[in-house]
């Protein structure tokens, strides 16, 4: 297994109230036919506050976790997913979603 798996952060609500969110991803291992895929051993969650450089938030085995946010923050979101085989996920170019607490 040489390929890198894949993940995607959720769409999130793009306005909320709430001090804390949910923020979940999906991921997946592709294997070319005859290659057994790894499996995904973990994922890292990173985020960017307001306009600051991504920062890695979790190191995880889970598929969620609750996040708090600040009033009036303005925060993007992406996963990195590494398989069994050591493969990981090249960072995306852009977040995957986006979310603001309202002030």
């Amino acid at each position: 297994d040489r390929r890198a798996p894949t993940s995607r952060v959720k769409r999130l609500a793009a306005r909320t109230a709430k001090r804390e969110i949910t923020v979940r991803w999906t991921a997946a291992d592709p294997a070319p036919a005859g290659v057994r895929a790894s499996g995904i051993a973990r994922y890292e969650l990173w985020r960017a506050t307001d306009s600051g450089r991504f920062k890695r938030l979790y190191t995880t085995t889970r598929t969620s976790r609750r996040v708090t946010l600040r009033r009036g923050g303005r925060y993007r979101f992406y996963s990195v997913a590494i398989d069994h085989a050591g493969n990981r996920e090249p960072a995306p170019k852009q977040a995957d979603t986006r979310a603001m607490r309202k002030r």
